[in-house]
């Protein structure tokens, strides 16, 4: 079998795969936190890779195009605006007022323009804005060399710590505006990604099965025996040095892992579509976390079953709905997109028909 295997097309089936799998993982934690279960000896071997893992491959993505000589930086902030940041904003509109009336909390115009037009809703959507449009203001400069911007992105997440020490706080409107900490705490995983990309050869040569088997076991016996000692979380602004190394580390194995994978295109749709499986993983989980508690009072790990395969299975469906009759949800532009092929299509009948 080949290690790494392409789609036709833009598609690299090893970080659809990455990006799939880490979005189950996320589906798995968050039906956890919301139906009342954890399984903590479970997740400190998942916590260190199963978001980071999305920030390292975007970097990926990102650099491998912009500093080809093809890269088109007005492209990356037009991506930014009409892929992240009006989805996000769409989806947390369409959350803010349910979210509330399920969870009893009282709600106000300023909790709405925070939640929403200040991007404090979807965390991850919102810090990978910030950490992105950093990236490409930088990308303005023309320096196609990588150590330039690992620098910078160094410097951002260094002021990230020192914000987090200076003013601790987890209160939402500490990262107003769209979760601007945590962009700065994840813009190293993005730059991280970029250097993977860079030298991706020389890794991959080094990561042989029996060296990665190896680090599979340095990863799980790490750990194992310090699990204290690492800090992952930058959704809640607690993330260490050493917590970025244990987060490349698991990331590494998993793109690694994913390499071996035989096609499977469950994954692959998944992996491709993640930014709207990802809007649904709060919601729910939390929906049929509170249905399962109502119908099972004892918490079990066959509850915890029930919630996780039900909600990643209703948002898979969900997302493929809409992909296939509100396209425009995840990107405006397919409005315009679709108007032409609906205008093709009639002019084409037109002719047919004379």
């Amino acid at each position: 079998m080949e290690k790494e295997k392409e789609q036709t097309g833009k598609d690299i089936l090893w970080i659809n795969y990455t990006k799939a799998i880490s979005m189950i993982l996320v589906y798995l934690v968050h039906s956890q936190l919301y139906y009342g279960y954890m399984m903590d000896n479970l997740n400190i071997f998942i916590h260190p890779f199963y978001v980071n893992s999305f920030f390292f491959v975007s970097g990926y993505l990102l650099f491998r195009k912009q500093l080809s000589s093809n890269g088109d930086t007005g492209k990356l902030f037009r991506n930014i605006f009409f892929r992240l940041v009006i989805p996000t904003v769409l989806f947390s509109l369409i959350e803010f007022l349910p979210a509330h009336v399920l969870r009893g909390r009282e709600y106000n115009m300023q909790d709405l323009f925070i939640k929403t037009i200040g991007g404090c809703t979807y965390w991850f959507t919102s810090a990978l804005v910030i950490a992105e449009l950093l990236i490409a203001v930088m990308l303005l400069s023309r320096v196609r060399n990588i150590w330039f911007y690992v620098l910078f992105c160094s410097i951002c997440f260094i002021s990230g710590l020192s914000l987090i020490y200076l003013y601790p706080s987890p209160d939402v409107t500490m990262s107003f505006p769209w979760q601007y900490r945590q962009g700065l705490l994840s813009i190293i995983l993005l730059v991280l990604g970029g250097l993977y990309w860079r030298y991706e050869i020389n890794i991959v040569r080094y990561l042989n099965f029996r060296n990665l088997l190896a680090l599979v076991f340095l990863y799980i016996g790490t750990l194992w025996f310090w699990p204290g000692s690492f800090h992952v979380l930058i959704s809640m602004q607690d993330i260490n040095i050493p917590g970025v190394a244990i987060s490349l580390t698991g990331t590494l194995i998993l793109i690694e892992l994913c390499k071996y994978l035989p096609t499977l295109p469950i994954l692959s749709y998944i992996g491709r579509n993640t930014i709207g499986i990802y809007f649904m993983s709060g919601a729910l989980p939390t929906v049929v976390g509170m249905a399962m508690n109502l119908m099972m009072h004892d918490k079990s790990l066959v509850g915890l079953i029930f919630v996780f395969l039900i909600s990643i299975t209703t948002a898979v469906c969900a997302t493929y709905f809409l992909n296939r009759f509100l396209p425009w949800v995840f990107d405006l532009r397919q409005i315009k997109t679709n108007r032409g092929i609906i205008r093709h299509k009639e002019t084409a009948n037109h002719v047919s028909h004379v």
